[in-house]
């Protein structure tokens, strides 16, 4: 994967100077989506768990596979067909859940965000073939590196014969990976300088293991105290309940252990996906 992203630069360097080439930019934005690998699974078979434990459940996990993008990308014409693009963008996926359920004369409310926020940084080889007058093909590949921050967010309030309490923890941890895409886009010129861009772009990347900084905060009538780190680390286990498995996500200092848990290890956040996005090039010189 790291070899993609460095022939997109070796071949920018390695141009001679005395070529003829033109500079232009691409600007833009518009929908991501990634699998979400460890993330989603785990959020999905923790849904089923609870909807396996409890009749009563209300609301659910949602899964932030679906996300919005923007970005922007240089690229030096070698020629009229082939053109090298260095690119930078920024991606968000995040989505608040909230699930209620009662054990017993128990009830609780838990309140769930993760977010994950992505700043890949491209190197790209680009074709263009000329489909009419002012119509191109553009079919690009390459490699990137994706700077991924995991934000989690987490508490849950518990109401019993009056006496309430709350739980609320975070956790945020950075990781750098590597990973390489490859798409197509329609570009349209409208003038000389300036160009309508769709694209559609396909990744593939994954990213992992996440540690990082927590803390956990307990008030109410049942406990108070803080407690924080910078030691725990999202898991990826399966976990086994009356002969049905459910795959789960945990973040603490060392991966789950016990009889009903199997397959533990640190998670990765999978983005392998799509990007659909729409936007302008303009040409610089």
């Amino acid at each position: 994967m790291r070899k993609g992203f460095l022939l997109a630069c070796i071949c920018l360097v390695a141009v001679p100077l005395g070529f003829s080439q033109t500079l232009s930019l691409r600007l833009n934005g518009g929908m991501a989506y990634g699998t979400g690998g460890d993330l989603a699974e785990g959020l999905r078979g923790q849904m089923d768990y609870y909807a396996a434990e409890y009749d009563n459940l209300v609301g659910e996990f949602k899964l932030p596979k679906f996300g919005w993008a923007a970005g922007g990308e240089i690229l030096i014409h070698l020629n009229p067909s082939f053109a090298v693009g260095l690119g930078a963008g920024f991606e968000h996926h995040g989505l608040e859940s909230l699930v209620g359920y009662a054990i017993g004369y128990v009830e609780v409310e838990e309140n769930l965000k993760p977010v994950f926020d992505v700043i890949p940084l491209t190197g790209s080889l680009h074709l263009f073939l000329t489909l009419g007058p002012k119509l191109k093909l553009d079919l690009n590949a390459g490699g990137g590196a994706y700077i991924t921050r995991l934000n989690w967010d987490f508490g849950y309030d518990i109401a019993l014969l009056g006496y309430q309490g709350s739980d609320v923890y975070t956790f945020r941890s950075s990781k750098v990976g590597f990973g390489f895409q490859g798409g197509a886009g329609l570009e349209l010129a409208l003038s000389s300088k300036l160009s309508l861009v769709l694209n559609v772009l396909g990744r593939a990347a994954k990213i992992g293991p996440f540690r990082g900084d927590w803390t956990e905060t307990g008030t109410g009538d049942f406990w108070s105290f803080a407690d924080s780190g910078s030691d725990h680390v999202m898991y990826y286990y399966d976990l086994t309940v009356s002969g049905k498995t459910f795959p789960q996500i945990v973040l603490q200092s060392g991966p789950p252990a016990g009889t009903s848990v199997s397959n533990a290890r640190e998670a990765k956040l999978d983005l392998t996906g799509f990007a659909a996005s729409l936007g302008i090039k303009i040409a610089l010189f």
